[in-house]
């Protein structure tokens, strides 16, 4: 993830609290910066003053220096001292027309930098996604990518910059769905200032998206009504795991748009969360019921989409991520809760569980094709330019036969069969192995009580994958799943 979203960084929540307290001191500051002199920039174009330096740059800017900097910014160095784990914090300007070349640092630590003051017409890119500073807000990224600053204003940029460590997914906690799907439209009227930012229209109403329910992603779903009676799709992140996801889903639309792609109006980082704001297709089809035309139409989207110039940025899929052993290890070690599902008997699970098993080991993974990796039909509707397919936050390198393979799933759950053309694309290998991905879900699920609706929908995928992974490798159908 090469943007990391604010709510992932909580410690640092005290800094931009006392954003006055330390934009004035930065000014205040601003004779006793020392300019940047490498291949970076300019001498003279970036100026800093650090008030504490990494390891690997206290050869240049010493503790000693630091310590006398911080005399010139006692409040600041006092609020610095509140942080854990910081690993480095400076003053920065850069002036009017200055630049900062593309670099990387050796480790994936994250460079947080609170805008201060005339930072609207600088951007920075970072692996090739550019985003604009916004004063009063965070702009944190990645440093291990290659990333460069521009300041197109006529006015100095200043920034307090920060390194920390890279959060992991152990240290964001895990988000109950139930309980993000139930915010109320009260609790978002954050959101309302942002958009009308993106847009330039004043909001006149935020409502609740029809089929919002439909679909398993965790973020909440609005529509978005405009003075002009136009309207908009919000997606909205307000908790660390699900911005995470939202912010990789805005880095795949700023790196290409295709027409089976929604349209994209804009985005917002903010500290209450994320914002991603799309075409409205409310109006426009969506199965089931299912068309020929609209299967073959879909079947054409896939090979489109297989057919784009992948980004190199995106995470490989690898062999751990369908059909390992340890998937199902565990399916094998909550039979009890398989059985309980009535997903297949203790008989059949004897009998047939160790071949499925074996088969979804076998299942390649890897590829340099785009692949979307939830082609479901609450993902798919279709528009007069042809199918659109939503949901981009799983987006992955991987072999180019798995987004057929989900595609073959939504329609063997919801049609019973799939036609002979896109069973010749789909491999049983490649379904044991997600039978057996969403078998360890539903299982995990059972065990700690999910809810009553998303248990069903679990229970359901589940039950569906295992019967065509049974079909496709001429294994007897589980006797235990309800048709």
């Amino acid at each position: 993830m090469r943007f990391v979203n604010p709510g992932l960084l909580p410690q640092l929540n005290v800094l931009r609290d006392n954003i006055a307290v330390l934009r004035a001191e930065a000014v205040s500051c601003r004779p006793h910066m020392v300019p940047i002199d490498d291949w970076r920039t300019n001498k003279g174009d970036w100026l800093v003053l650090p008030l504490l330096a990494e390891e690997e740059d206290q050869h240049v800017y010493t503790p000693s220096m630091c310590m006398d900097n911080r005399r010139h910014a006692p409040e600041t160095a006092e609020l610095l001292d509140l942080i854990p784990g910081l690993l480095s914090a400076a003053f920065s300007v850069l002036r009017p027309g200055g630049a900062i070349a593309a670099h990387a640092h050796q480790f994936p630590n994250v460079s947080a930098g609170l805008a201060l003051k005339d930072t609207e017409h600088a951007l920075v890119s970072v692996g090739g996604v550019t985003r604009h500073y916004i004063d009063g807000e965070w702009t944190n990224f990645d440093y291990s990518y290659p990333h460069g600053v521009k300041n197109r204003g006529s006015n100095d940029r200043v920034m307090l910059l920060v390194a920390v460590a890279k959060p992991s997914e152990a240290t964001t906690g895990m988000v109950d769905r139930q309980d993000v799907k139930q915010t109320g439209l009260a609790e978002l009227e954050w959101i309302r200032e942002p958009i009308e930012e993106i847009t330039g229209q004043r909001v006149t109403k935020v409502r609740d998206a029809r089929g919002e329910t439909r679909g398993l992603s965790p973020a909440i779903k609005r529509v978005i009504e405009f003075a002009d009676d136009t309207s908009a799709f919000a997606k909205v992140a307000n908790r660390p795991r699900i911005c995470e996801a939202l912010d990789h889903e805005i880095e795949v639309y700023d790196e290409f748009q295709a027409p089976f792609m929604p349209t994209k109006v804009g985005h917002a980082v903010c500290s209450e969360g994320t914002i991603l704001l799309l075409e409205n297709l409310e109006n426009a089809k969506w199965p089931p019921p299912w068309t020929d035309e609209q299967v073959t139409a879909v079947g054409q989207m896939l090979a489109d989409l297989a057919a784009v110039s992948a980004p190199e940025w995106l995470t490989w899929m690898d062999g751990t991520t369908y059909g390992s052993d340890d998937t199902w290890a565990v399916v094998r070690a909550n039979l009890a809760s398989l059985v309980s599902l009535e997903i297949a008997s203790s008989d059949w699970l004897d009998k047939n569980l160790r071949r499925i098993s074996e088969a979804a080991k076998l299942a390649p993974t890897v590829g340099t094709t785009l692949v979307h990796m939830d082609v479901r039909s609450d993902n798919i509707c279709f528009t007069q330019r042809g199918p659109v397919l939503l949901d981009w936050a799983s987006t992955r390198l991987g072999h180019h036969r798995l987004d057929h393979h989900h595609f073959a799933v939504t329609l063997y759950t919801e049609t019973g069969t799939i036609s002979p053309e896109l069973r010749n694309d789909v491999a049983p290998l490649h379904v044991a192995a997600m039978a057996g991905r969403v078998c360890r879900a539903a299982t995990e699920m059972h065990s700690k009580v999910a809810p009553s609706e998303q248990m069903s929908r679990v229970r359901e995928l589940a039950a569906s994958r295992l019967r065509l992974a049974c079909d496709l490798l001429g294994i007897e159908s589980p006797d235990g799943a309800r048709q």
